[in-house]
């Protein structure tokens, strides 16, 4: 199972649930009265023992504890048999799936020094404006400009990863809209910059210039559990 690590309340945890042959459930297994669907993770199948599947799965489906689940499936094999949807690349294609999910889910939340961030750079310009008025004025000037080139910049990546324009309207202070009317004239990111949007974590050439990623993703052992 995945997690972002920028997910704090955990509300975003992923998995790819396995499919054998043309069977539209995954195998289940049950805990007291609760039945759960089995998911596949490094090779074999999560949970008991018991009626676990004796084969790996022919295709996976990237769901997550929200209640999301994808719409295509992910084909393990190249000459697996299905008239379904499914794209190929196995359990990395699943989670990237996943991953776009979560990161629309939870691009609304804060990173943690966000408003000391924030409350330090007001502290600053209120300094400036105090002892160098016009300076300030100039600054403010190109500020605005700045905040409107991020604003654009975001909406085109919250675009990218399919988040709706009431979500973005809503972050915005406006209505669903009135954000699409503003912004509707932005050019869609082309291939390679929605690419990069997407791009997991585990692949290493995804860094930001002092070499850390962006966001990490946490691999959640529940064996344990089972044992």
């Amino acid at each position: 199972m995945w997690q972002l690590d920028t997910d704090h309340r955990a509300a975003h945890i992923g998995a790819a649930l396995g499919y054998l042959g043309d069977d539209e459930r995954a195998p289940t297994y049950r805990v007291g009265r609760a039945h759960y669907e089995r998911t596949w993770r490094d090779g074999q199948w999560e949970g008991p023992e018991e009626d676990r599947p004796e084969t790996p799965p022919d295709f996976l489906r990237a769901v997550c504890s929200c209640g999301w689940y994808a719409r295509v499936l992910v084909e393990m094999h190249p000459d697996a048999a299905s008239s379904r949807r499914r794209v190929p690349q196995g359990q990395d294609r699943a989670r990237a799936f996943w991953l776009a999910h979560a990161l629309a889910a939870t691009s609304a939340a804060l990173p943690d020094d966000a408003e000391q961030a924030r409350a330090r750079a007001m502290e600053w310009l209120r300094t400036l404006a105090d002892s160098q008025p016009l300076a300030a004025l100039a600054l403010t000037r190109q500020l605005r400009a700045d905040v409107d080139e991020i604003e654009q910049r975001a909406v085109r990546h919250a675009r990218a990863l399919e988040v709706p324009w009431e979500d973005i309207g809503a972050a915005v202070g406006t209505t669903r809209q009135q954000a699409w009317r503003k912004h509707k004239g932005l050019a869609p990111l082309d291939e390679k910059e929605a690419r990069d949007v997407l791009r997991p974590t585990f692949l290493p050439s995804y860094q930001h210039d002092d070499g850390h990623p962006p966001y990490t993703v946490t691999d959640i052992d529940l064996t344990p559990l089972f044992d």
